[in-house]
């Protein structure tokens, strides 16, 4: 999923009323792209306050980030900020072929 898939996204989310957070660097050019072409948030640290501009929160993967340190950063996110949510989503922008891949692998013992 590339820069163009990941912007589709975003404007989905903001036009249905969500605060879009992406995890990722804020000096990655995808997560820039993303940041500078709506009024999503860059985010490394799930603890960090921030002034929400609604309850509805979609957390997005940028995609060179790691799996495990995303999940991680999803539970962290939510314990530090669940008052604040009343819906959340949480997206994994990792390529749909990639995906696929891991799951043939796994299904063949690799």
């Amino acid at each position: 999923m590339g820069v163009t898939r990941s912007t589709e996204i975003v404007d989905d989310l903001s036009e249905s009323g969500f605060q879009v957070i992406v995890y990722g660097r804020e000096d990655d050019p995808e997560v820039r792209n993303l940041v500078g072409h709506s009024k999503t948030i860059a985010l490394q640290d799930p603890e960090k306050d921030l002034m929400f501009r609604t309850r509805k929160v979609a957390l997005l993967r940028q995609r060179t980030e790691q799996r495990d340190s995303f999940a991680d950063f999803v539970s962290r996110f939510v314990a530090h900020n669940i008052t604040h949510i009343y819906e959340l989503r949480v997206i994994n922008t990792l390529p749909q072929e990639a995906l696929e891949d891991g799951r043939r692998r796994r299904r063949n013992g690799g």
